[in-house]
């Protein structure tokens, strides 16, 4: 699996967001779930100050545990980069991710699947192979509408934290 590294500098986020667990695949659910309706009610629309409007994000943040993906609460939120959080709309919520090192994971092909797998991969195999150690600050799934509503060919970038 091809991984790169880079630097983001701080983003502000809003959206819709949840408190959840890996356990029994419940933070996977409540993803899908709370991805349907940010897109269903077409809730980027009511964000003011929207940064690349053709790109969302899934953002993981406020780990409770330290390791792998079964235990442990975390937040997850559905929304868009903004240059201000001063004017967050009533039933969302805005956060400040600061600038961090990202191992940045491209997941290519029909996306539930390669999502899954990809995932899947930055459990189990990528830590031993890289000798990378995750931060489990904030990581993020980014899909930008040029490149994921490609059918067999769809891409998705994952970010994933890294000390």
């Amino acid at each position: 699996m091809k991984v790169q590294t880079v630097i983001k500098d701080e983003m502000k986020v809003i959206g819709i967001a949840t408190i959840t667990t890996n356990i029994k695949d419940e933070g996977m659910m409540q993803a899908f779930m709370l991805w349907g309706e940010f897109l269903g009610k077409n809730l980027a629309e009511r964000i003011p100050n929207r940064i690349n409007p053709h790109i969302r994000l899934g953002v993981y943040f406020d780990y409770e545990k330290n390791f792998c993906h079964s235990e442990g609460k975390y937040s997850f939120l559905a929304g868009v980069e903004v240059d201000s959080l001063e004017s967050i709309p009533e039933g969302m919520v805005g956060i400040t991710i600061p600038k961090a090192k990202y191992a940045v994971f491209t997941a290519k092909g029909e996306m539930k699947q390669e999502i899954q797998k990809t995932w899947k991969s930055i459990w189990t195999q990528w830590p031993i192979e890289s000798g990378m150690e995750r931060a489990y600050t904030v990581d993020m799934e980014v899909f930008d509408s040029s490149r994921f509503y490609n059918g067999d060919q769809s891409e998705l970038d994952i970010y994933i934290s890294v000390k």
